[in-house]
Parts: C-alpha cells; sequence; structure tokens
C-alpha cells in the first residue's frame, strides 16, 4: 500500500536501483561487451531465479519455470536494455515505470550497468 499512490502516475515508490561502472580494457570491442552482458544476465537467470520469478494469483508467493531456451530469449529481450539514447544511469532511472521483473540496463555512452528491480 505504502508505493501504491505512485502507479497512476506510472511511478515507483520503491524502486531498488543499483550502479556499476565498467571500465573494459584497452582493445575491447564495446559490441563484444553487450552481448557479454547480455550472456551474463541469462546465466543471472539460473543462479538468481527470483530474477524471472512471477508473483502467483496470491499476490504472496512467487513462481519460477525453468525457460525453455527460446523463453530465456524472451525473457532476456524484456528484461536486458541497452540504453543508446541516454548518457548516464541516472537519467535513465529518471524514466523508469513499474516493471513486472528486474532489469539490467546497459548504458554505452557511460558505460554504466543498471539493475533496477521493485522492492
Amino acid at each position: 500500500m505504502f508505493g501504491d499512490p505512485g502507479l497512476p502516475l506510472g511511478r515507483e515508490h520503491r524502486a531498488i536501483n543499483s550502479i556499476a561502472s565498467i571500465k573494459p580494457a584497452d582493445g575491447f570491442p564495446a559490441d563484444r561487451l553487450e552481448s557479454q552482458l547480455r550472456r551474463g544476465w541469462g546465466h543471472l537467470c539460473f543462479q538468481h531465479p527470483r530474477l524471472a520469478a512471477r508473483v502467483a494469483e496470491d499476490q504472496i508467493s512467487l513462481i519460477y519455470e525453468i525457460p525453455s531456451p527460446n523463453e530465456l530469449k524472451i525473457w532476456m529481450a524484456k528484461t536486458f536494455v541497452i540504453a543508446k539514447d541516454e548518457s548516464s544511469a541516472a537519467e535513465v532511472i529518471a524514466t523508469l515505470r513499474p516493471e513486472p521483473h528486474a532489469l539490467l540496463i546497459y548504458v554505452p555512452q557511460s558505460f554504466e550497468l543498471l539493475g533496477h528491480s521493485s522492492h
């Protein structure tokens, strides 16, 4: 109930945001960094299933179903975002709306990773 007042505005009062800066080694291609981050995010889906869990109808329990390879691709397409138009993670945070799953957002201009999740 605490966070409900922001929902009609498309905002979330108690989101959790974590930012990490990444400095690629000299000569490490940016497109490879993006693919490795995406691959790592997919791996985390299995290591930390809550990232891909959904809320059950009772609104108390979480349900996690081991995804097929195709379901994993779909989940990654929804939850791993490359923010090409923003210059910083702080700029991205200002645009975020409530999401059913955690997001990992890569900001290539600042080499920042933003983890975003509902509380």
